[in-house]
């Protein structure tokens, strides 16, 4: 049984709609899944950027004190409360990769660890039964502390960078690289004398 013409039109008509409608939902949910990951990564970037100004902060601090020899006399933060300093460890806690968030918790304990040392080294300033020696010591370890707050914030603040870079290499660049090794390799290869007939 042949088709009329209407019939056909109808048809085609019902078709074209149910494929441009189903090519517009899918548009639509990757356009959305699009624009959720760009804003988990933006989160993620304005949260690494706050842990990198925050540890700058606390390394000026370890260097004013290593400077001066003398406990901090200002808050550890003047531009910014705690409440800032916990909420960005939220934020952490939320966008940020294990590896960050492993690398800044690493970060914060040497940092707790060093102020312990700058207290120890303050009250043994302070006692009277306190021997020079027992200060130099203490003093010393305040200082190696400090070294090692800076080599973890500098191994973190390398994770956040590389993090940022956001730039993918395409699928086809390690199977492009290792097919020019291939071939160098086989340039380089030496190849037989060529005999003369005799």
């Amino acid at each position: 049984m042949a088709l009329e013409p209407w019939e056909a039109t109808i048809l085609a008509a019902s078709v074209t709609s149910v494929v441009s409608t189903v090519a517009v939902l899918l548009t639509h949910r990757l356009t959305r899944k699009r624009d959720r990951e760009f804003r988990v990564w933006e989160r993620r970037m304005d949260t690494y950027s706050e842990v990198v100004r925050i540890r700058q902060e606390l390394g000026r601090m370890r260097h004013e004190v290593l400077e001066t020899k003398s406990p901090p006399s200002r808050p550890i933060d003047p531009d910014h409360d705690s409440r800032a300093f916990g909420l960005t460890q939220a934020k952490l806690k939320m966008f940020g990769s294990e590896k960050i968030k492993n690398l800044d918790l690493l970060s914060s304990n040497g940092f707790i660890m060093w102020m312990e040392a700058v207290s120890a080294w303050k009250e043994i300033g302070q006692a009277d039964t306190a021997t020079q020696e027992e200060h130099d010591e203490a003093w010393q370890q305040v200082v190696g502390l400090a070294r090692a707050c800076a080599d973890f914030d500098r191994v973190l603040v390398k994770a956040i960078e590389d993090a940022a870079e956001f730039k993918k290499t395409p699928w086809w660049t390690p199977k492009l690289r290792k097919l020019r090794r291939r071939v160098k390799a086989k340039l380089r290869r030496p190849r037989p004398e060529p005999q003369e007939l005799s």
